[in-house]
């Protein structure tokens, strides 16, 4: 899913402006792959607030505003320098679908005939 020009080149002139105002521990750790959190914000026209993180493309070199994509089991954000897309699934998911999964096989095991 494309975004839009204008909020893309917004996103970017806001990646420059949270890229500023990291400290040198947010910067080393957007290094080594982890998103940083930045607050919930509402765009003009959205019904509700959404998370944004900054984070380091490693595709084009550069630092990346965004917001979470699709569903939780398949989120990931979309540099908005070279449209590559990253994964961030929540850490919480896989776990609770293997619980899911778990819990499944235990209805299944013991339930009444």
């Amino acid at each position: 899913m494309k975004v839009g020009l204008s909020l893309k080149y917004q996103l970017q002139e806001e990646s420059k402006e949270a890229e500023k105002q990291c400290n040198l521990w947010e910067w080393f750790l957007m290094q080594w792959g982890v998103k940083i959190y930045l607050g919930h914000e509402q765009r003009e026209g959205w019904n509700g607030n959404l998370p944004f993180y900054l984070f380091w493309c490693k595709e084009c070199g550069e630092h990346s505003k965004d917001y979470p994509h699709s569903w939780p089991e398949q989120q990931y954000l979309i540099c908005v320098h070279c449209d590559a897309r990253h994964s961030f699934v929540p850490w919480w998911v896989p776990f609770k679908m293997i619980w899911g999964l778990i819990w499944f096989a235990f209805q299944l095991r013991f339930r009444s005939k």
